[in-house]
C-alpha cells in the first residue's frame, strides 16, 4: 500500500491528508502527521457512518440502469490492470494532492507537462523537483515549451537546468531564432525553390507534433508504490485556483489518481515521449534548427540564483492562497476497479483516442456525457454523434463559450456544427425516438461573474458505467497531431463524481443552453461576408 507522510515544502506549513477507502462499507480516515510529530489516527466507520452513507448515495449513481457489465477485453487499444483510482477535486485540492505525492518519492519520478508558466506555482514546483533531486531521487521533466514563449518560464526552465534538472522536450524555432538569427537562413537555405519550401514543411511539422499529455508518477519501477496523477491539468497557477491579484480568473480542470501496475504503463509512455522529443531534436539538429540552445543552457547554469528563477516575482496574494491550498484537507475516495491506459500516438500512426471514443458512443444505451473545452468534431465523431442521438441516446455536451474560451477562433469553429449536432437530431418521422443534443456552454467570470474563464476539463461518461478521462480534446489537433493520454475505466466512484462534477458545472451559474436558435444564427448570421467567414474556418479547421 502506497504510504503517505508530510514534510516541509516550499511554505512552513503543515499538511493533514484524509484517505477514504471504499470497500465493503468500511472508512478508514488517516490524518497525517504534523510538525509537532502527532502520530496518526486510523479510524474504522460502522455501517451508519455519515461516509459510508454518502458512499452509497453516489454508488446509486453508477449504472442506474441496470445494464450488465461490458465486456472488458484486452486490445488494441491498450491492456486493463486491476488499480486503485481516485476522483480529485479540481483546484486547491489537485495542488495539494501534486505537492504531497511528491514528497513521497523515494525511487523516480516522471513530470510531463504542456505548460509550465513562470508564476508562483511554477516556483513551487522547480523547488519540489530541485529538492527530490538533492536527495538522490531520479527526477525527469519533460515540457513541450513552445507553448510558452514568455521570459520568466524560460528562466524557471534555466533555473531548474542550473540545478543539474534536465528540462527535456522541443526545442523551439522561436528561441532559436532569437539567440541566432542565422537560423532562420538556414531554414530557407536551399538553391531552388522546392529545397527551400521542404525546409519550411520540416520546421511546420516539427513544431506540429506537441506532446499534449500531463503525466506525473512517481515510483513505477517499485511494486506497490508506484502512483500517478493523470488529467488535463498543467503546472501554473490558474490551473490550481491560485491567482495573482484580487482580479484575477481561475481555469476549471479535471485530474484523477491512480495506483498500482498502471502506474508503470504510465511510466512506459512517458518513456516513450521521451524518446520521441529526443528523435526529433537530433532531427532538427541535422536540419539546422537547434541552433545555439545547448549553448545557451550550459550558459545559464549557476547564473539564476538558488532559492527561486530570476525575473519571477513571488506576489504575497498569490502565496497566500498557496498556503491556503496546502493547508487544505483532502477527501479521495478510492475505487479498486478495472482501468486501462489509451496512449494516442499520432508520430507512430497510432490514432487511438478518437476511435476509442467513436466505438464507446456508438455502443452506448442510453447515454452519453461529453466534457471538454474544445468540441470540433470530425466527420466520423459527428456522425456517430448524430446517429447514436437518433437511436434515443441522450446525448450532454459541455464546453467553453466564446466569452471564457482562451482560443476564440476554435469556440468559433465547434459553434458552426451545432446547427448539425442539435438540428439533425430533432424526432421526426424517420427517427420518432430521436433525443436532440443537449449542448451546455461554460459562461465564466465575463457571463456569470463567478471568477472563473477558461473551462479546460476532458471527460466522457458512457451509460454511467464508464468513464474516459485525460488530455485528449475533442478537435481535430489532439486527433490528428498531438500525443495524447487517456484512461478509460469502470470504477463507480469516479464515475458518480464526475456526474456530479458535470451537473455543476453545466448549471445555472456557470453555463448557459444552446437553444436550436441560437444554434441557426451561428451560421446565419444575415451578413454574406460574416458568413462566408465562418465557413472557411469551418473547412481549416484541422490546422487549429
Amino acid at each position: 500500500m502506497f504510504s503517505l507522510k508530510i514534510t516541509k515544502n516550499f511554505l512552513p506549513a503543515a499538511l493533514a491528508l484524509t484517505l477514504i477507502t471504499a470497500c465493503g462499507g468500511i472508512r478508514k480516515a488517516i490524518n497525517k502527521t504534523d510538525d509537532q510529530g502527532n502520530k496518526p489516527r486510523v479510524q474504522t466507520a460502522n455501517v451508519n457512518d455519515s461516509e459510508a452513507r454518502e458512499i452509497a448515495r453516489l454508488k446509486s449513481l453508477y449504472n442506474p440502469w441496470g445494464f450488465a457489465r461490458p465486456n472488458l477485453v484486452n486490445d488494441s487499444y491498450g491492456v486493463w490492470r486491476q488499480s486503485g483510482v481516485a476522483f480529485v477535486r479540481p483546484g486547491y485540492d489537485s495542488l495539494q494532492m501534486r505537492m504531497t505525492l511528491l514528497d513521497q518519492a523515494t525511487t523516480s519520478v516522471r513530470v510531463q507537462s504542456f505548460i509550465m508558466a513562470g508564476d508562483e506555482t511554477g516556483q513551487m514546483f522547480a523547488n519540489k523537483l530541485i529538492e527530490l533531486a538533492s536527495r538522490g531521487v531520479q527526477v525527469q521533466f519533460l515540457l513541450d515549451d513552445t507553448a510558452v514563449i514568455f521570459k520568466g518560464s524560460q528562466n524557471l526552465y534555466y533555473y531548474l537546468t542550473s540545478h543539474g534538472i534536465k528540462v527535456m522536450g522541443y526545442r523551439p524555432v522561436w528561441m532559436q531564432i532569437a539567440n541566432n538569427p542565422s537560423v532562420f537562413e538556414r531554414i530557407f537555405s536551399g538553391t531552388t525553390f522546392s529545397e527551400r519550401f521542404g525546409g519550411a514543411l520540416t520546421a511546420a511539422k516539427i513544431e506540429n507534433h506537441r506532446f499534449h499529455e500531463k503525466i506525473m508518477v512517481i515510483d513505477a519501477e517499485v511494486p506497490g508504490r508506484g502512483i500517478g496523477m493523470v488529467g488535463g491539468t498543467n503546472i501554473a497557477n490558474e490551473y490550481y485556483d491560485i491567482i495573482g491579484e484580487p482580479t484575477g480568473v481561475k481555469w476549471r480542470d479535471q485530474d484523477m489518481i491512480v495506483q498500482g501496475d498502471i502506474a508503470a504503463d504510465l511510466a512506459r509512455a512517458f518513456d516513450s515521449n521521451v524518446g520521441d522529443a529526443e528523435a526529433i531534436n537530433q532531427g532538427a539538429t541535422s536540419t539546422g534548427l537547434s541552433g545555439t540552445i545547448e549553448q545557451f543552457l550550459s550558459g545559464a547554469r549557476g547564473t539564476f540564483g538558488n532559492s527561486n528563477a530570476r525575473g519571477i516575482e513571488l506576489r504575497p496574494y498569490a502565496m497566500r492562497q498557496i498556503y491556503d491550498a496546502l493547508q487544505q484537507n483532502v477527501l479521495l475516495r478510492w475505487d479498486q476497479a478495472n482501468l486501462r491506459m489509451i496512449h494516442h500516438r499520432p508520430l507512430h500512426n497510432e490514432f487511438k483516442a478518437e476511435q476509442r471514443f467513436v466505438d464507446a458512443i456508438t455502443n452506448a444505451n442510453r447515454e452519453v456525457i461529453i466534457v471538454n473545452p474544445y468540441v470540433i468534431p470530425s466527420d466520423a465523431m459527428l456522425s456517430t454523434l448524430i446517429n447514436t442521438a437518433r437511436r434515443g441516446v441522450r446525448i450532454k455536451i459541455l464546453t467553453n463559450s466564446l466569452e471564457s474560451g482562451d482560443t476564440p477562433t476554435v469556440q468559433e469553429i465547434g459553434r458552426s456544427f451545432y446547427k448539425s449536432l442539435i438540428l439533425e437530431t430533432q424526432p421526426s418521422a424517420r427517427w420518432p425516438g430521436s433525443v436532440p443534443i443537449a449542448i451546455y456552454e461554460w459562461g465564466g467570470d465575463k457571463v456569470f461573474k463567478n471568477g472563473f474563464s477558461n473551462f479546460h476539463a476532458k471527460y466522457m461518461i458512457v451509460d454511467r458505467q464508464i468513464a474516459f478521462l485525460g488530455s485528449f480534446n475533442l478537435d481535430p489537433r489532439s486527433s490528428v497531431f498531438n500525443s495524447e493520454v487517456l484512461f478509460e475505466t469502470d470504477a463507480p466512484l469516479l464515475v458518480a463524481q464526475l456526474i456530479e462534477q458535470q451537473a455543476h458545472d453545466s448549471g445555472p451559474s456557470f453555463a448557459n443552453f444552446v437553444t436550436r436558435e441560437m444554434a441557426e444564427s451561428y451560421l446565419s448570421t444575415g451578413n454574406s461576408w460574416e458568413d462566408m467567414r465562418r465557413q472557411f474556418l469551418k473547412l481549416i479547421k484541422t490546422y487549429w
